[in-house]
């Protein structure tokens, strides 16, 4: 699935161990929808330090952002999570150029 949004927020990211015992981090930013007639705000996971870097994420840009959506229960309780696996930049009018993280 495809979208174009306006990053609000990048999140500090969430360390985890993995299944294998090594450490892992998920990388999460907010975006607001930039089309529509009401905008909408979506939380998105990148899953990997090395794909977050390749992002270039910045606060105040669009982007194009590619995800896959996925539910699944927990507990009794659903969680929903849009795991991206591909940015593209509409604009550069972000912080200064700078990343937050």
């Amino acid at each position: 699935m495809d979208i174009n949004v306006k990053v609000t927020t990048i999140l500090q990211p969430i360390g985890y161990t993995k299944k294998d015992g090594t450490f892992g981090a998920r990388y999460s930013f907010i975006g607001t929808t930039t089309t529509g007639r009401y905008d909408k705000t979506i939380k998105f996971d990148v899953n990997t330090q090395e794909r977050w870097n390749d992002f270039h994420i910045m606060v105040g840009a669009t982007y194009n952002v590619s995800f896959d959506i996925e539910s699944r229960e927990w507990n009794g309780k659903w969680y929903t999570s849009c795991d991206v696996w591909k940015v593209a930049g509409l604009d550069t009018a972000g912080n200064n150029g700078n990343q937050a993280f």
